[in-house]
C-alpha cells in the first residue's frame, strides 16, 4: 500500500499503466481530436488552402484512425499492413488531386504537430509528448513512404488518368 498503483509487485511496471491514468482507459489522443487539429493548420498553408474543405483530409483520416485508435485488439504486424494500405490510398488522392509529392512530408510534419498539441491539451507532461513522439519517428517515416508509394504506384495504373487532373476540383 503506498505505492504506484501501476507497479507490480516486484516494482516492474504493468500494463495497465497507460489505461489507468487520466484519461480512465481511453487513448490519450482521438483520431478526430488529431484530426481536427491538422486541418486547421493545413489550411493555413498551400496548397490545402486553396482546397475545398472536404478535399483537404484526402484519405488521412483513415491514417490518423489507424495509426491512434488501435484498441481493436489487431497484432502490430496486421496494424502495419493496415497503416501501409491507408496511407497508400492517401497517395494515390493526393495524385489525383494533381498535388506535387513534397506535400508528405509537410502533412506527416503536421500530423506531428497536432498530435503534440492534442497530447498537452489532454495533461501529458511535456516528457511525455516528447517520449511518444520519438516512438512514432519510424513509423511516420514509414506512413510517408507508404504514401508516396501509393502515390507513384496509382500513377503508374494502366487505367490510371493521365498526369493531370481531371478536374479543377481540390488541385493543389
Amino acid at each position: 500500500m503506498g505505492g504506484a498503483p501501476f507497479l507490480e509487485d516486484d516494482g516492474r511496471m504493468s500494463d495497465n499503466e497507460w489505461s489507468d491514468l487520466r484519461w480512465c482507459g481511453e487513448p490519450p489522443v482521438l483520431a478526430a481530436e488529431a484530426m481536427d487539429e491538422w486541418i486547421a493548420m493545413l489550411r493555413q498553408c498551400d496548397p490545402w488552402n486553396e482546397m475545398r474543405l472536404d478535399d483537404v483530409p484526402g484519405e488521412f483520416r483513415a491514417v490518423f484512425k489507424e495509426l491512434l485508435d488501435a484498441g481493436d485488439g489487431l497484432n502490430p504486424a496486421a496494424r502495419a499492413k493496415r497503416l501501409r494500405q491507408v496511407s497508400r490510398r492517401h497517395g494515390a488522392y493526393r495524385r489525383r488531386q494533381g498535388c506535387p509529392a513534397f506535400v508528405f512530408r509537410k502533412e506527416i510534419a503536421f500530423a506531428e504537430q497536432a498530435i503534440a498539441i492534442v497530447l498537452v491539451r489532454n495533461g501529458a507532461a511535456p516528457m511525455i509528448v516528447m517520449t511518444i513522439q520519438s516512438s512514432y519517428v519510424p513509423v511516420m517515416q514509414a506512413i510517408v513512404r507508404a504514401t508516396y508509394s501509393g502515390y507513384v504506384d496509382w500513377a503508374e495504373r494502366s487505367d490510371g488518368p493521365s498526369d493531370g487532373p481531371s478536374d479543377e476540383r481540390g488541385m493543389c
